[in-house]
């Protein structure tokens, strides 16, 4: 893999704006960031970002553990030219031995179909802007989705209650002594 440093900078934000319909959130210093922080590989034209989770996050529905991928992004300088392909899979080997995720717009019909065809398993969905705009959310690997369930703790505010009310007796108690 090869990561962009900062002489690509121009060739990251040309890629990006090339692309400002998929991409309309996507700043220069989030580019500048991803490039300093070494989370975004320009090759051959593609570009990927992507970040490795330190700990149990979600995308929409879906849950994920330390150790899995983020993709944020991929976007190509020709789209078409079959770049994409062998250097998304060489990501794929990059990030084992956890699972890649990645959320696309459910209307980008190109790229769904693109993820599919890199064999891609559509697990979850997911939406931006309060809910109008729909994703879908695909992983690469063996995701188990039992492995990540969340326990819900019991809720200890009945306790939390009861040392308060005994904190006030107390006060008031010491309060008549004096």
């Amino acid at each position: 893999m090869i990561f962009a440093k900062k002489i690509d900078f121009e060739k990251v934000k040309q890629i990006f704006y090339k692309h400002k319909k998929w991409f309309p959130h996507v700043r220069t210093d989030y580019m500048m960031r991803m490039i300093d922080r070494k989370q975004l590989i320009l090759e051959d034209g593609i570009l990927i970002t992507f970040h490795k989770a330190k700990r149990r996050q979600k995308i929409g529905d879906v849950l994920l553990g330390p150790g899995d991928t983020v993709l944020h992004q991929i976007a190509s300088d020709s789209p078409g030219s079959g770049n994409a392909q062998s250097i998304l899979n060489n990501f794929f080997e990059y990030c084992k031995p956890g699972c890649v995720f990645l959320s696309v717009r459910a209307d980008n019909l190109t790229a769904n179909r693109f993820y599919v065809k890199m064999d891609m398993n559509l697990i979850g969905t997911t939406s931006w802007a309060k809910n109008t705009i729909p994703g879908n959310v695909y992983v690469k690997g063996d995701y188990d989705k039992n492995k990540y369930i969340i326990k819900k703790k019991k809720k200890k505010r009945k306790k939390k209650k009861l040392r308060k009310k005994n904190v006030k007796r107390k006060r008031r108690s010491k309060r008549l002594e004096r």
